[in-house]
């Protein structure tokens, strides 16, 4: 009787366990296809809203160098932008773990990899690596 008590609660908490990770995993592909939708619509209230104070952006440029910048640099960006159609994305959230996350957001012209974390119980981007397609 203890053992099927036992094998009960351990599939309960298994099926708890995976239902939080997928619902992670959910939460973390609305962030990137939001950040994307917000960079296209040149939304810069909604991407401040999005990503942490001391975020960390770089963008690597043509020979390797890197250009760096941060929330702000990242939000004048989005504001001096053309707000382009937006094209077709493929996002990819790669794994979480605990409260950090790793994802890629693609679309034709560039690939942006995403670190969030969860913070507060809300997921904000921390570090953002940007780069154009080849």
């Amino acid at each position: 009787m203890e053992t099927k008590v036992l094998v009960l609660a351990s599939a309960m908490l298994a099926h708890a366990a995976v239902a939080a990770a997928q619902d992670d995993v959910a939460a973390v592909r609305q962030l990137a296809s939001d950040y994307a939708t917000a960079w296209y619509a040149a939304d810069t209230g909604g991407l401040a809203a999005m990503v942490h104070g001391q975020l960390a952006v770089r963008t690597l440029q043509a020979g390797g160098r890197l250009q760096e910048g941060d929330a702000a640099s990242l939000t004048r960006a989005a504001a001096s932008g053309s707000a382009e159609r937006m094209p077709a994305l493929d996002i990819v959230v790669f794994n979480v773990y605990g409260n950090a996350a790793f994802a890629r957001v693609g679309s034709g012209k560039r690939t942006d990899y995403l670190q969030a974390g969860r913070i507060n119980g809300q997921w904000k981007i921390i570090n953002i690596l940007q780069g154009a397609q080849p």
